[in-house]
């Protein structure tokens, strides 16, 4: 009798072991879009009761795609893809000085990472499973800043028809190096479906590639929280 129930506690065990794993199994794909998932369309203005003048519009778009293979149960290896657009432009009209009359001013901001990771799942049940995720990545980035200065031509600035006036453009390029630990939960929802909710800490490094003797470097450091969906073939 006790050989007979343990036979059946152990086959009950390797059932329900393989139903927890089946998820995030060996073989399996992980396909996700869960770092910093951020889209804003930014309007700002000052109003009183007899005007409203719009003096700045902003657009960011941040959303880090990811790619992963489980190489083992609960192991998925992988690359992440971060990317970020910004545009903004700010006006400045009846704003003067002894040597510009700006108009307005327009900032714009790229960047690309490429991150491989590490992400390993813990076998709770099938619906939570804690996770802890490494990943260090290589990118650039590109920020330019166009000022429209009307009618006045200052320091060699080009004349575009389209606006009327004279412009002025800065370009500036980083390369960036980043990395970072976090760990998590993933909610099942279903054997293909998981939402992801982490906390961690991040580290990003901006070098400019030009004019930079001195070798300069911003870096920003820090916890960050990130949240999103992965989904598993």
């Amino acid at each position: 009798m006790k050989k007979t129930s343990f036979i059946l506690a152990f086959c009950l065990t390797l059932l329900i072991s393989s139903i927890v794993t089946a998820q995030t199994e060996k073989g399996k794909i992980l396909v996700g879009a869960d770092s910093n998932m951020n889209f804003s369309a930014l309007t700002n203005k000052t109003k009183d009761d007899n005007n409203s003048n719009v003096y700045s519009k902003e657009n960011n778009f941040i959303i880090a795609p990811k790619l992963g293979y489980f190489v083992i149960n609960n192991l998925s290896l992988g690359i992440e893809v971060p990317l970020t657009f910004s545009n903004s432009k700010s006006y400045f009209n009846g704003f003067y000085d002894s040597n510009y009359s700006y108009q307005s001013a327009e900032q714009k901001y790229t960047s690309v990472v490429f991150a491989p990771f590490t992400k390993y799942y813990f076998n709770v049940n099938k619906t939570f499973k804690p996770f802890l995720q490494g990943q260090i990545g290589l990118g650039i980035s590109k920020y330019t800043n166009t000022i429209d200065e009307n009618n006045f031509n200052n320091y060699g600035d080009i004349y575009d028809p389209s606006l009327g006036g004279y412009v002025r453009t800065y370009t500036s390029r980083s390369s960036i190096f980043t990395y970072g630990l976090e760990g998590g939960l993933a909610i099942f929802f279903n054997d293909k479906i998981s939402l992801d909710i982490a906390l961690g800490y991040s580290s990003i490094t901006f070098k400019p590639k030009e004019n930079n003797p001195d070798n300069f470097r911003q870096i920003s450091s820090g916890f960050v929280s990130n949240i999103g969906f992965s989904l598993y073939f």
